[in-house]
């Protein structure tokens, strides 16, 4: 009897510990900061202000590749880690939920970031996010953001226009054009419509690129999934009776 209660203490405290384990571990994983002493020196850009610090993870059933911009200043590094480490959340999240993927069918992560010069002291910063969660399909999703140097500040978008309201009724028209025009055939036409008709668009899709605006889509936000992720371009001198003066001399000034 006194074996066989041994035995049964002994199986309990196994299970307990074997949940604890894997509660700290899955916790761990959870929290695991995107910079760690193993990384290497953020790697030079072409541009002084920015480096590109490189994550690489590789664990049983997925992997992670990051780049993360990395400025002097401290508040701008912050707040792009924290988009990276909310994309890293979902992933994981998603690859629990779903428990699709296994070591023989890995699970990814792949955050790229390119750095474009979009005027006096303004850089364009464009995340992408490939990942493959299990299933047939790879997700793609964008943000794109516009870094102003001399405040250390990311750009409120709409604020660049003279008039907001007159801005969207402008080029919305236009970004729809050059979807129909550059991807004919793959356009899906309610979810077109529903992106031109939302209230209070911020041009949080629009990065400024070659003296252009680019506005940048998800995959399957606007077009078919075989079209990726869609962007249309729009010189900027082709409308910069739109644009706030000061802005245009920044823009203009490249």
């Amino acid at each position: 009897m006194n074996i066989y209660r041994m035995f049964l203490v002994t199986l309990l405290i196994s299970l307990a510990l074997g949940q604890l384990y894997l509660w700290y571990t899955e916790s761990d994983e959870q929290s695991m900061p995107v910079f760690t002493e193993e990384v290497v020196k953020a790697n030079a850009t072409e541009y002084e202000e920015i480096r590109i610090q490189p994550l690489h993870k590789q664990a049983k059933t997925y992997e992670l590749n990051f780049q993360v911009p990395v400025f002097k200043d401290e508040n701008l590094t912050n707040f792009f880690e924290k988009q990276v480490q909310t994309m890293k959340t979902q992933f994981l999240t998603a690859i629990k939920m779903y428990d699709q993927v296994s070591a023989e069918r890995r699970g990814s992560l792949y955050i790229t970031t390119d750095i474009y010069e979009g005027g006096e002291g303004l850089y364009s910063i464009v995340i992408d996010e490939e990942s493959y969660t299990g299933g047939a399909n790879v997700n793609q999703r964008t943000k794109v953001f516009l870094v102003d140097m001399k405040s250390k500040e990311l750009v409120d978008r709409s604020k660049i226009f003279k008039d907001p309201n007159q801005a969207r009724d402008v080029l919305l028209p236009l970004v729809e054009e050059g979807l129909v025009k550059q991807y004919e055939g793959y356009v899906l036409e309610d979810e077109l419509n529903k992106w031109l008709s939302q209230e209070g668009y911020d041009f949080s899709n629009l990065y400024v690129r070659d003296g252009a605006f680019v506005f940048k889509f998800n995959k399957y936000e606007v077009l078919a999934g075989a079209a990726g992720m869609p962007e249309v371009v729009i010189p900027i001198s082709e409308v910069k009776d739109l644009i706030d003066d000061e802005w245009l001399k920044r823009f203009q000034s490249e």
